[in-house]
């Protein structure tokens, strides 16, 4: 816990101790984001259970959620660490500093107000698979479909964490253990029964709570149908989250977003620690008496980057972005697991004898801690952007606001109508100029005065919010054909009793 503290204030500091609140954290401030329309059912219900539990409103607390949500990625951190007995505090130091400082993580705390519903979500289906693992009997396993169905009912991209949490467990106990063909089946087919019952009831509950509540389903990122394609469609995915782990790539999609979570150099890092952990893989295999762990281990190997990218499968690349990535956060077990491995020897014993293998196992240690720095860099660079960027917009709203308050004929009763306010001139701000691209939502762009939620913000920070009105409702069209664009003198007029803010053509 101490560790995953000093990480979150290291790289998520910023964002800790002070108040971004632009695009979705406008509209949602006092509340946990969409919820029955996006097929999160669960978050529906804890966001309206919450308030009456606390006795007032949901709030976009930067320290409140974002403690919370470090601390519930420190557990899982914890759990996994005790299920697959990774001991050596370097490895879990590093381990808990690339979990804390994941860009998914960065990416959640520009919608801080609901960082810790989706982590905690995260959490439950990590604990739904320790308790099964850990007692294998009846009441363990419905426990865990159960726990990881509301897992996925908070927030979809779960689906990929339950995954590798199952694949994980199955893995350290299939090494630990002398499993022969049947028995490995059978864990890995009670694996299998578990992802289906606990898809089964997320899909039950969903299709409920839209009754109950009486909404459809929005087409939202591929959420209303994510998961159905053809089956040329689910082998491209499938070849399309294999190539994601190998080659990350800065893909944009039509929003100017990406979900690579190792933007800038980290990539690089990423692909020289996938090298180092396979050649620690096949050195490990050689000191292994049984063939058969090592055919079944290769297996749930060769599986791992599909269930660690499963976003890939469940939705089209162009839909996945930076806060579906977490899951892809978990491989990084899969390498503590090994390094761990090689420091013990093959009895468990630590070897203190001079090893090709503890060498490499070395510069493993070395390459997560390289990766958790280089995180907690561009997690500050994305801060320090969104800084800038409200710092800017708030400027540019208060200007803006002063020209209309002080249009001839003024009054507070005024109405304003804002012509293309979407596309509003922001070629003079600094988002493009001192900060190298940022893919990561909501960071990405230039500014943020042409956010969908521009009107809103103006109003949290700035406290004004005129009445609306249409432009194309004035009787003299031809005088707003004649304006000039905002920030030119006559840009702002008074127009049959209506403040016209002209921002574009």
């Amino acid at each position: 816990m101490l560790s995953g503290l000093a990480w979150g204030i290291f790289a998520h500091g910023m964002a800790l101790f002070n108040k971004y609140s632009y695009h979705d954290d406008v509209p949602w401030f006092n509340g946990v984001g969409e919820t029955y329309g996006l097929g999160r059912w669960f978050l529906g219900f804890a966001g309206k259970y919450a308030p009456r539990i606390f006795g007032s409103r949901n709030y976009s607390t930067p320290v409140y959620c974002g403690f919370l949500t470090l601390a519930a990625i420190a557990v899982m951190v914890y759990i996994f660490s005790v299920k697959l007995r990774i001991e050596r505090p370097s490895i879990l130091v590093a381990l808990t500093g690339v979990m804390i400082c994941f860009p998914a993580v960065t990416n959640i705390f520009g919608y801080v107000f609901t960082a810790p519903y989706y982590y905690i979500g995260a959490l439950l289906g990590v604990i739904g698979a320790y308790i099964y693992y850990t007692r294998k009997n009846i009441a363990t396993f419905i426990l865990c479909t159960f726990l990881m169905a509301l897992s996925v009912g908070l927030y979809q991209s779960n689906i990929a964490i339950n995954l590798m949490t199952l694949l994980l467990f199955m893995m350290s106990e299939v090494y630990e253990s002398d499993m022969n063909a049947k028995e490995y089946v059978t864990l890995g087919a009670k694996n299998a029964v578990i992802c289906a019952l606990f898809m089964a009831q997320y899909f039950a509950f969903n299709a409920l709570f839209l009754r109950m509540e009486n909404v459809q389903m929005y087409d939202y990122k591929g959420v209303g149908s994510f998961g159905k394609t053809s089956m040329s469609g689910y082998l491209y995915r499938i070849f399309t989250a294999y190539k994601r782990f190998i080659k990350p790539a800065d893909f944009i999609n039509y929003n100017g977003v990406s979900a690579n979570m190792f933007p800038w150099g980290i990539k690089y890092y990423h692909m020289i620690l996938v090298a180092v952990t396979i050649i620690l893989m096949i050195l490990l295999a050689r000191t292994l008496a049984s063939r058969a762990k090592i055919i079944q281990l290769a297996i749930l190997t060769a599986v791992s980057p599909l269930f660690a990218y499963f976003i890939y499968v469940m939705v089209a690349e162009e839909d996945a972005h930076g806060g579906m990535g977490f899951g892809e956060a978990f491989m990084f077990f899969l390498a503590a697991f090994v390094l761990q491995r090689v420091f013990d020897g093959r009895d468990g014993s630590k070897d203190k004898k001079f090893d090709v293998r503890v060498i490499f196992a070395k510069a493993g240690v070395v390459l997560v801690f390289a990766i958790a720095f280089m995180s907690a860099r561009f997690a500050n660079v994305c801060y320090l952007k969104a800084e800038v960027m409200q710092a800017e917009a708030i400027n540019y709203y208060n200007t803006l606001i002063a020209r209309i308050q002080m249009t001839e004929g003024y009054t507070e009763d005024t109405p304003v109508a804002f012509i293309e306010g979407r596309k509003k001139d922001d070629s003079a701000f600094v988002g493009a100029k001192l900060f190298d691209p940022i893919y990561l939502p909501p960071y990405q762009g230039n500014s943020i005065i042409n956010d969908f939620a521009w009107e809103e913000t103006m109003h949290l920070w700035c406290a004004f919010e005129p009445k609306s009105a249409s432009a194309s409702d004035l009787a003299d069209q031809e005088a707003i054909k004649a304006m000039p664009v905002y920030p030119a003198a006559g840009s702002v007029k008074m127009i049959d009793g209506t403040v016209v803010v002209k921002f574009a053509e």
